[in-house]
């Protein structure tokens, strides 16, 4: 794999991560974020655990950083599908 195209999956997972860092803050808290908060969340997520998350993300092989990646894509896919059938009812 190209290393444009796995620094670019390495940076969509990241973003991944903080969304559902902003999604777990929201469900604890009960109602959803100002801007500013998530700004901080991700501030917050970018000095404390993405220097270990892009480590273990460089570590993997190309397939296994596409399962995560896909792993992912289906957790995300659920998540909305469960949050637009609970904002329905």
């Amino acid at each position: 794999m190209l290393m444009d195209k796995r620094s670019k999956m390495i940076g969509f997972l990241e973003t991944l991560l903080i969304k559902e860092a902003v999604d777990t803050f929201e469900k604890k808290k009960r109602r959803n974020l100002s801007e500013e908060e998530k700004e901080d969340i991700a501030k917050n997520w970018y000095l404390h655990s993405s220097e270990f998350t892009r480590m273990w993300l460089n570590y993997l092989t190309d397939d296994n950083l596409e399962k995560v990646l896909a792993r992912k894509l289906n957790e995300q896919n659920m998540n909305d599908g469960i949050n637009k059938l609970t904002g329905k009812i």
